[in-house]
């Protein structure tokens, strides 16, 4: 992260549950998450983003097939 904090300004971005002494980790923006909230939040947003990448080149290949 490469950022200092004050113990109890280290919290989570969001639910800003302290994290000092506890697990955490940094997101792409380099902000850090309790493993919960980063799970929950972070990782279902790119399983959903995911998703629609499938579906967009599953179409895409359909759509292909059968125009032939």
């Amino acid at each position: 992260m490469g950022k200092a904090y004050h113990p109890e300004c280290f919290t989570c971005a969001v639910c800003h549950r302290p994290l000092q002494g506890e697990p955490f980790i940094v997101d792409q923006n380099n902000l850090p998450h309790c493993v919960a909230d980063y799970h929950r939040n972070v990782v279902a947003l790119s399983l959903s983003r995911l998703m629609t990448l499938a579906v967009s080149h599953w179409m895409a290949m359909f759509c292909a097939r059968s125009a032939t």
